[in-house]
């Protein structure tokens, strides 16, 4: 049980400590989102199936 207690210490000293980073801009988000999506097209169009191309499809559009 010790091993508990010590993960349990951590777990809501992390819950309970400020965080000093900075929250990313509207420009970070949009870059890092720009890139997930076109990792995730670039792997969806390795199959040339309807699924696929419906997906990708998904991809490009989503929010």
């Amino acid at each position: 049980m010790r091993w508990f207690h010590k993960d349990l210490k951590s777990t809501l000293s992390a819950l309970l400590t400020v965080s000093t980073l900075a929250p990313p801009t509207a420009e970070d988000q949009a870059e890092k989102l720009d890139e997930l999506r076109r990792e995730m097209l670039a792997l969806a169009v390795l199959t040339e199936t309807n699924r696929s191309e419906l997906l990708a499809r998904r991809i490009r559009y989503a929010v």
